[in-house]
């Protein structure tokens, strides 16, 4: 299943700043108590100028915060050339375990080098059942 989440701030929202709560508009998937695992299939980041040598993360507490991800961090990015965008697909995508009952409850948030103004952010996911017998 692939979710496509979008967040397009208000003007007011786009306050130059490196650390956004993402206030998806977020579906009703319910995933009960089967195992599910979510990675990143895309990010889609427009920003208000052009944005050189850049990194950030994106995390979500859907995720279980534990030793080895402390942080919750679902997709690590980074921009080396200039653009007024940036499209990153990861190459090997990370699959983690959703450990909430729904999506709905579910918050994410992106955290960048520097600061900068974003137009907007838009996430494909997908989540695949995880057969464990």
């Amino acid at each position: 299943m692939f979710i496509h989440l979008d967040w397009n701030p208000t003007p007011s929202n786009r306050i130059l700043t490196n650390e956004h709560d993402l206030k998806f508009i977020l579906p009703n998937v319910s995933f009960g108590f089967n195992d599910y695992e979510i990675s990143v299939k895309q990010c889609l980041i427009d920003w208000e100028q052009p944005v050189t040598s850049l990194y950030g993360i994106i995390c979500s507490t859907i995720i279980d915060k534990s030793v080895i991800n402390p942080t919750q961090q679902l997709l690590a990015f980074s921009q080396h050339k200039k653009s007024n965008f940036l499209l990153h697909t990861p190459v090997n995508r990370e699959a983690y375990l959703i450990q909430r009952q729904d999506l709905q409850t579910a918050e994410f948030s992106l955290t960048l080098s520097e600061k900068h103004k974003i137009k907007r952010v838009k996430l494909i996911l997908e989540i695949i059942n995880v057969d464990r017998n």
